[in-house]
C-alpha cells in the first residue's frame, strides 16, 4: 500500500511525539534525530508490523501478517510457508531473540524456532495453537500467551518437557490503533512497527542542519562571547542565532544588508568587545554588541578593500589579510605589513595565533611574526612541500599543523617543518584543502572544496610515528548524505573555516546551509558486525554447511554477498575483503556489498570480509566462508604421480628401444666388418701368400742362375696377382649383386683347380640330388672350402686331399680331408683366425662346423648346412 508524503509526515510526527519522552530519558539530542520508513514498495510483504527483534548476529527481524522478514539495512528477505514448511501459518504476532543467536516466532498456528539457519515448528504442549505473545524470562525460558492462558516453556526446543507445562491465567491483550510494536537496537536506533504504514526507524545522524538556512550558500560562521552564532552568506549579509540551539530557533537578521559594505560575506571574526568583525569584498565592518555597524575601507587606510581573512589577537587587536598586504588594527590605528617590511608575500591567506606569535600564509611562503615584531619566513628550503599554504591549525599538544596546496600535511618542530602524510584523494587542486580543525577528541577534520573528511587520532599517531606516510581511502572517514550532510561543497572564495562552538559542535559552511556535527558524542557502535549472506555460482545459490562449501572445477563465476549490520548509516558502510589462497592483501570494496572471482584454480579457499561505519574501526573478527574447488581427476595428486611414473616409464622404454636399435645397428656393422675381413682373408690374403711363395722361388732360382725357371715363376706370380685381382673384383661384385652364374659344384671344382692348390692334388666328389641354394649360402660354403684348402697348403703339407659335397634330403654336407701334419684343435695360435672365420661363416648360414685333427693324423673338417624341405 502506497502512502502519500503528507500522510507519512503526519505519521512520523506522531511517532516522534510518542518517543519524545524516551529519547529525552536517553539524553539524546533531538536535533540530530532522523527517520526512514519502509513499506511494501520497499520489499515488506505486508505493512502491519507486529513485532521487531534483533538477533545476536545483528540482523533486524520483523513479524508481519504475511510472513517473517529479515533486514540487513539494504535488503529484505521474507520467510513464509512457500519458502519453509516449518511455517504452517504466515500470520505472525511476536518475536524473541534467543541467547544462542536463535529466534522464537509466535504464529497463529504454533511456535517456530530458528537456530543455525533452520526453522523448526512446535505445536504440542501448547493449550491452543494461536499465540498472542512471547515473554522472555531471565533464565532463558519463555512465557507463551495464548487465548487459553499463559504457558511456561522452560527449555524452548524440547516438546516433551513443554507438554508437561501448566497453563497460567490469561492476561489482557493490549492493542494500539497506530503503533503495533517498538524496539531499540544495540546501536540506540528506535524501530517502530505500525498497523498500516510499515516499518520505521529513528536514528541519530552525524550531521544536522538549520532548516531556515537550507537554501542559502553559507560562507563563514563565528560565535561571539555571549553565545550568539553569526552566519555569513554569499549574497544576503549575516544571520544571527541566539544561544546556538539551531533548528529549535529561528535565525534573525538584525543587521540590514545595506548597513554593511557588501552583502557578500567572506569571513567573520568575534571582536574583543563582544561584537563581530565582518569581511567583505568591499571592505571591513565592525558590529558592536548593540548591532551598530562601523565600516572600514581603503579610504580609512586599508591597502585593499578585499578582505580575505580575519584573526583577533589576544591583546584585542585585529589582523586583516588582503591581496596587498597584512593589516594590523590596534586602537583604531591601521598598520600595513608587506614584503618591504620582510613579509614573505603580499597576498595573505590563512592566519593562526600562537604562543610565540602569529603565523601568516602568504603568496611567498609561511611567515612568522614574533611578539617583538620580528618576521621570519619559511619556504621549501625549511621543509615545506610547497610555498603556498592553504590551512593552519594546532592540536591539543600545541603542535602546529600546516597544509600546502599539494595536499601535504606538515608539522613544525625545531625550527623546521616535517612532512607527515598526503591524502590520496587530492588531485592538483581540483578538490583542494581549504581548512583543517581539531575537535575535542583530537580527530582532525579536513574541509575540502567538495568534501568533509575526518582522520581519527589513531591514524594520526601512526603517521607521526612512521612519517612520511600516505593515508589510504580506508584510513579516512568521509561524510555524505547518509550521515545527514545535505551539501559538502564550499562557496568559492569564502574562508570555509569550520567553527568549533562552545557546545562542542563543529559548524561547517556549505553551499546549501550549515552542516553541524557533535564532536563530544562518542560513537554508538565502534565495531560493526558483518555477515556473509550468500555464495553464488554463476548467479545460482550454493548450499553452505557449517560455514563451508564444495564446488566443482571448471569455468565459473563465484560471487560472495555480504552485509555490515549497522543501521546508523547503512549506505555509507565501508567494506574490504580478501580471498586467502588467491589475494595477497585486502581489497578495498568501498560500499559494494559483493565480491566476484572467476575461474579459480582447484584447492581450498577462505573468504574474509570486514566492515566499518563512519564512526568505527574495522571489525576485529572477520566474517569468513571456507570453500573448496574439487580438482578434476587429471589434477589430483595421485593422478599426477601416476602420470609422472607413466611418463618416466615411457621415456625409459624409448631409451631401451633406442639402445636396442643402436645395438642392432652395431651388430649389423660388426657382422659386415667380420664378413669383409673373411672375404679379404679368403681371397686377397691367400693370393698374396701364393704370390709371396712364387717370389721366394724366383729369388732362389736367380741365386742359382736358373734364369729361365725364374722367368717362368715370375709369369706364374703374375698369373696369381691377376687371378687375385679378378677374385677381389668378383667378391666386390658379389657384395653388390649377391648372385653367381655358376653352380656350387662347378665353383668348387674351379676352386680345387687353382694353382695355389696344385701341390695338394685335391679330389672333388659330388653326391646326392643337386638343388639350387641361396647365393649367400653357396658363397659362404665356398669360403669355408677355400679356407680349409689354404690351411692345408700353409700348415699341413699333405699327400692327399679330398673335398666331398653331399646333397642329402635335409642338409648339405661339405667334408674336406687331408693326411697332413694335423694340429691340436683346442690350441688357438695368436694371429691365426682361419678356424674362427670358418665357424663364423657356418653360424651365419645356420650351419655347424666340426673339426677333427691331431698332430700326425691329418685333418677332417665337416660343414653341415640345413636345407628346407619343400612340399610338392
Amino acid at each position: 500500500m502506497s502512502i502519500d508524503p503528507k500522510s507519512r509526515t503526519k505519521l512520523l510526527s506522531l511517532l516522534a511525539a510518542t518517543l519524545l519522552c524516551a529519547l529525552f530519558l536517553q539524553a539524546q539530542d533531538l536535533r540530530y534525530l532522523a527517520s526512514q520508513s519502509w513499506s511494501t514498495q520497499d520489499g515488506l510483504p505486508q505493512n502491519s508490523v507486529h513485532a521487531i527483534a534483533q538477533t545476536r548476529d545483528g540482523y533486524i527481524w520483523a513479524a508481519t501478517e504475511a510472513g517473517l522478514v529479515r533486514f540487513d539495512g539494504a535488503r529484505f528477505e521474507v520467510f513464509t510457508h512457500r519458502t519453509d514448511p516449518a511455517f504452517t501459518s504466515d500470520d505472525l504476532c511476536c518475536l524473541v531473540a534467543g541467547r544462542d543467536n536463535g529466534l522464537w516466532i509466535g504464529t497463529s498456528d504454533g511456535l517456530v524456532h530458528l537456530h543455525a539457519g533452520k526453522f523448526t515448528h512446535f505445536a504440542n504442549g501448547l493449550p491452543t495453537a494461536t499465540i498472542l505473545g512471547l515473554t522472555p524470562q531471565p533464565d532463558g525460558s519463555l512465557d507463551i500467551t495464548t487465548p487459553a492462558g499463559t504457558t511456561h516453556w522452560p527449555t524452548g526446543d524440547d516438546p516433551a518437557i513443554a507438554a508437561s507445562a501448566k497453563p497460567a491465567p490469561p492476561i489482557p491483550n493490549l492493542k494500539s490503533t497506530s503503533i503495533l510494536s517498538s524496539f531499540q537496537d544495540r546501536e540506540g536506533n528506535y524501530w517502530i512497527g505500525t498497523e498500516s504504514s510499515g516499518l520505521s526507524i529513528f536514528r541519530q545522524q552525524k550531521f544536522r542542519s538549520i532548516p531556515a538556512l537550507a537554501g542559502k550558500p553559507i560562507t563563514s560562521i563565528a560565535q561571539t562571547a555571549n553565545g550568539s552564532t553569526w552566519i555569513g552568506t554569499r549574497d544576503d549579509g549575516i544571520y544571527h542565532l541566539t544561544n546556538g540551539i539551531g533548528e529549535l530557533s529561528i535565525p534573525d537578521q538584525p543587521i540590514p544588508v545595506h548597513a554593511l559594505t557588501s552583502g557578500v560575506i567572506l569571513c567573520l571574526q568575534p571582536a574583543s568587545d563582544g561584537g563581530l568583525w565582518v569581511g567583505t569584498p568591499a571592505g571591513l565592518n565592525h558590529v558592536d554588541p548593540h548591532n551598530a555597524v562601523r565600516q572600514i575601507t581603503s579610504a580609512n587606510g586599508l591597502p585593499d578593500d578585499y578582505i580575505r581573512s580575519l584573526l583577533a589577537a589576544p591583546d584585542g587587536s585585529l589582523w586583516v589579510g588582503t591581496p596587498h598586504g597584512l593589516v594590523h588594527i590596534r586602537n583604531r590605528q591601521i598598520e600595513t605589513l608587506t614584503t618591504s617590511n620582510g613579509l614573505g608575500g603580499d597576498l595573505i591567506g590563512a592566519m593562526l595565533a600562537g604562543p610565540t606569535g602569529l603565523w601568516v600564509a602568504t603568496s611567498g611562503g609561511l611567515s612568522h611574526i614574533a611578539a617583538d615584531a620580528k618576521i621570519k619566513n619559511f619556504t621549501t628550503s625549511d621543509g615545506l612541500a610547497t610555498s603556498i599554504v592553504t590551512a593552519l591549525s594546532r592540536d591539543a599538544s600545541g603542535r602546529l599543523w600546516v597544509v600546502t596546496d599539494d595536499g601535504t600535511f606538515t608539522t613544525f618542530g625545531s625550527q623546521r617543518f616535517q612532512p607527515r602524510f598526503n591524502l590520496v584523494h587530492d588531485t592538483n587542486g581540483s578538490n583542494a584543502i581549504q581548512a583543517i580543525a581539531f575537535d575535542a577528541a583530537q580527530s582532525l577534520w579536513v574541509r575540502m572544496d567538495r568534501e568533509i573528511l575526518r582522520i581519527v587520532p589513531a591514524e594520526l599517531q601512526t603517521c607521526l610515528q612512521q612519517s612520511p606516510c600516505k593515508l589510504q581511502d580506508d584510513q579516512v572517514v568521509r561524510y555524505g548524505p547518509a550521515e545527514g550532510l545535505r551539501n559538502d561543497e564550499v562557496v568559492p572564495r569564502a574562508t570555509a573555516l569550520p567553527w568549533l562552538s562552545a557546545e562542542g559542535e563543529l559548524w561547517f559552511p556549505t553551499r546549501s546551509g550549515v552542516a553541524i556535527t557533535q564532536t563530544k558524542t562518542p560513537p554508538t557502535l565502534a565495531v560493526v558486525p558483518v555477515v556473509i549472506e550468500r555464495l553464488l555460482r554463476d548467479d545460482a545459490p550454493i548450499d553452505i554447511h557449517n560455514g563451508a562449501a564444495q564446488l566443482p572445477f571448471g569455468p565459473q563465476r563465484l560471487t560472495m554477498e555480504y552485509a555490515g549490520l549497522s543501521f546508523l548509516a547503512p549506505t555509507s558502510m565501508h567494506y574490504r575483503y580478501r580471498l586467502q589462497g588467491f589475494d595477497y592483501d585486502w581489497t578495498d570494496a568501498g560500499n559494494r556489498r559483493s565480491a566476484t572471482y572467476t575461474n579459480l584454480a582447484p584447492g581450498p579457499y577462505t573468504f574474509l570480509v570486514q566492515a566499518r561505519n563512519n564512526d568505527g574501526d574495522w571489525t576485529s573478527n572477520s566474517a569468513q566462508l571456507s570453500f573448496r574447488i574439487i580438482p578434476p581427476i587429471y589434477r589430483r595428486w595421485w593422478f599426477l604421480v601416476l602420470a609422472a611414473f607413466a611418463l618416466a616409464a615411457a621415456i625409459y622404454g624409448l631409451y631401451l628401444l633406442r639402445l636396442r636399435h643402436l645395438s642392432n645397428q652395431f651388430d649389423i656393422v660388426l657382422a659386415e666388418r667380420n664378413r669383409m675381413a673373411r672375404e679379404i682373408h679368403d681371397t686377397l690374403t691367400q693370393d698374396f701368400v701364393s704370390t709371396s711363395l712364387q717370389l721366394d722361388i724366383v729369388a732362389y732360382q736367380l741365386k742359382r742362375g736358373q734364369v729361365e725357371k725364374a722367368i717362368e715363376q715370375v709369369r706364374q706370380a703374375r698369373q696369381l696377382v691377376t687371378e687375385g685381382l679378378a677374385e677381389a673384383r668378383r667378391s666386390i661384385w658379389e657384395l653388390r649383386a649377391n648372385t653367381s652364374q655358376d653352380t656350387l659344384p662347378t665353383r668348387l671344382n674351379r676352386l680345387a683347380e687353382r694353382d695355389a692348390f696344385t701341390a695338394l692334388h685335391p679330389i672333388v666328389h659330388v653326391r646326392g640330388a643337386y638343388r639350387i641354394l641361396d647365393p649367400r649360402i653357396e658363397r659362404e660354403i665356398l669360403r669355408v672350402a677355400n679356407e680349409a684348402l689354404m690351411n692345408a697348403v700353409k700348415h699341413a703339407n699333405p699327400q692327399h686331399t679330398t673335398l666331398d659335397l653331399f646333397y642329402s634330403s635335409e642338409a648339405l654336407l661339405l667334408t674336406v680331408k687331408d693326411d697332413g701334419a694335423g694340429f691340436h684343435v683346442d690350441i688357438q695360435k695368436e694371429g691365426h683366425y682361419g678356424l674362427l672365420g670358418m665357424r663364423e661363416r657356418a653360424s651365419i648360414i645356420d650351419g655347424t662346423l666340426e673339426i677333427q685333427s691331431a698332430p700326425g693324423s691329418g685333418t677332417s673338417i665337416l660343414l653341415r648346412v640345413p636345407i628346407a624341405v619343400e612340399d610338392n
